[in-house]
């Protein structure tokens, strides 16, 4: 799935989110922010967390406090 041909939203706790980036790569995360947070959805594994002071390094570690979040919907449509 090639950014430019998508656009990704998500409703996030009520509230309509667009994804600011996004990699399949190395790992299937799609990144939303909404400051003073920052979400952080795992494609494969279906599960999206508020993180707040995050930083996602080289994909296993996580600096921060991040929760997970279930009242969620991510919308994925060709440009």
């Amino acid at each position: 799935m090639r950014p430019e041909f998508y656009e990704i939203h998500a409703i996030i706790e009520g509230r309509a989110i667009r994804a600011v980036g996004w990699n399949f790569f190395d790992e299937p995360i799609i990144v939303f922010n909404s400051p003073p947070h920052v979400y952080y959805y795992h494609y494969e594994k279906k599960v999206l967390e508020r993180c707040t002071n995050f930083w996602y390094l080289y994909r296993v570690k996580r600096i921060g406090a991040c929760i997970e979040i279930d009242d969620f919907s991510i919308h994925i449509t060709p440009k």
